[in-house]
C-alpha cells in the first residue's frame, strides 16, 4: 500500500476528512476500511465520539484507530478531532453560522463530557435481551425516543416505544416490572408527566436510564443512570443534536456488545424487508 505522508495537522482550507477518506479508500487494509466506513456512515458524529466508541462501531481495536488517524497525517486522535471541529466551524459561516457553530459545539461537548461509566452501564442494560425496554419522550424528544426504539427493535426483541401522551404512559406502566428498563428523555422545559413516570417506574423496581440536558431534569433523583447532552443555542430554540449524537453512540455500542446475535438479527431483518419488497411488486 502506498504510504501516506506524515504531517502534524492538515490545513483548515485543505480537503475535508471525508474527502481524504474517500480518496484513499481503494488502498486501505481491511481494518482501515472498516474505520473509514464507520466514519463516513455517521459523519462527522462518529469521529467526534470517544475513541472506544468509534472502535466499537467499526469492530476494530482502539489502537487500530490510533494507527489509522496517524497514517492519515494527524498527530493523534485528539488532533484528528480538532480538525473535524475546525471543519465544522468553517462550514458554519454565513447567516446561520452562529447556530451551526453552536450545534457543532454541542455535539463535541456532549461526547467529550459523557460519563464513560454511566454510558457503559446503560449500554449493558440495553444489550440484555432478557430485560424488556420501554422508551418515552417529551413533546420534542419523543422523536428521539422513537428513533432509538426503531434501532433497538432491529437489534433485539422486547422493545416498546410509547407516544408522548400520558394515557399511553399509564398503560405502559402496568407492564413495567423489576426486570424492565425504562429509557426516558426529559429536557427543559421539564415535563411533570415524564418525571412522574420515572419516579413510578423506579418504585416498581425498574432500571431507569434518563437522557437529559446539561441542567439535569428533576427526574435524575429517581434514575438509575443519567446521561446528559448539551442543548444550548444562540436563539430561543434549544438544540437536540447533541442528544441525537449520544443516542447514536449508544446504538453503536449496543450493536457491538450484542455481536453475532445483532448481526444475525439485522441480516434476518434485511431478508424480510427484501421479501416484502418483492411481494409489493
Amino acid at each position: 500500500m502506498k504510504r501516506i505522508a506524515q504531517k502534524k495537522t492538515l490545513p483548515a482550507n485543505g480537503p475535508s476528512v471525508a474527502d481524504s477518506l474517500r480518496a484513499r479508500e481503494g488502498g486501505l487494509t481491511g481494518a482501515e476500511r472498516k474505520i473509514a466506513q464507520a466514519l463516513l456512515a455517521h459523519y462527522p458524529a462518529s469521529g467526534l465520539a470517544p475513541i472506544a466508541e468509534l472502535a466499537a462501531r467499526a469492530r476494530v481495536s482502539a489502537p487500530s484507530v490510533v494507527r489509522f488517524v496517524a497514517k492519515l497525517g494527524y498527530d493523534g486522535y485528539a488532533d484528528f478531532q480538532r480538525h473535524l471541529r475546525r471543519e465544522l466551524e468553517a462550514a458554519s459561516g454565513g447567516q446561520d453560522g452562529g447556530f451551526a457553530g453552536q450545534a457543532a459545539g454541542n455535539v463535541s461537548q456532549t461526547l467529550r463530557d459523557a460519563d464513560a461509566g454511566e454510558l457503559e452501564a446503560a449500554v449493558a442494560l440495553l444489550a440484555n435481551a432478557k430485560r424488556p425496554v420501554y422508551l418515552i419522550g417529551g413533546r420534542f424528544t419523543d422523536a428521539l425516543a422513537r428513533y432509538m426504539a426503531t434501532h433497538l427493535t432491529i437489534l433485539r426483541g422486547g422493545v416498546k416505544h410509547s407516544p408522548s401522551n400520558t394515557g399511553a404512559w399509564c398503560d405502559q406502566l402496568l407492564d413495567i416490572r423489576r426486570n424492565g428498563v425504562l429509557v426516558a428523555f426529559d429536557v427543559r422545559v421539564y415535563q411533570e408527566p415524564v418525571i412522574g413516570l420515572v419516579k413510578a417506574a423506579a418504585r416498581r423496581g425498574a432500571a431507569v436510564i434518563l437522557m437529559t440536558d446539561e441542567m439535569r431534569s428533576p427526574a435524575a433523583r429517581h434514575a438509575t443512570h443519567v446521561l446528559s447532552a448539551r442543548t444550548e443555542g444562540p436563539c430561543d430554540w434549544r438544540s437536540n443534536i447533541g442528544m441525537l449524537a449520544l443516542v447514536e453512540v449508544m446504538i453503536a455500542a449496543v450493536t457491538a456488545k450484542l455481536g453475532t446475535a445483532a448481526r444475525e438479527r439485522i441480516a434476518d431483518y434485511e431478508r424480510m424487508r427484501d421479501a416484502a419488497s418483492v411481494m409489493d411488486l
